[in-house]
């Protein structure tokens, strides 16, 4: 008997409904990636409105998981005007 049901309480089939469950859950790390992003640029002084943005497609095109996010990138400061961003220990890029 199918038991499964989109968000109207419609039946659905189970391959509809494992399409549905992987949707809420690519949601749900993408909330979590810009949670980590949020945090990573909240330590910057006046970071450019597109860091963000950048943070998190470099973070979802390389594949990184929420887990992985303050291991493997980064923001350092090796002078105060001229900030880079790391993934893996590798400057990916750099602004002024």
């Amino acid at each position: 008997m199918n038991t499964n049901r989109d968000n109207r309480g419609k039946f659905i089939s189970v391959a509809a409904a494992e399409i549905l469950q992987k949707a809420d859950e690519t949601s749900a790390i993408a909330v979590m990636l810009q949670k980590k992003a949020e945090k990573l640029i909240e330590a910057e002084n006046e970071p450019p409105a597109w860091l963000k943005s950048l943070i998190l497609a470099l973070a979802v095109e390389v594949g990184v998981t929420v887990e992985e996010f303050s291991s493997r990138i980064k923001i350092v400061h090796p002078t105060p005007t001229d900030p880079v961003l790391l993934l893996d220990g590798k400057t990916v890029l750099c602004w002024v």
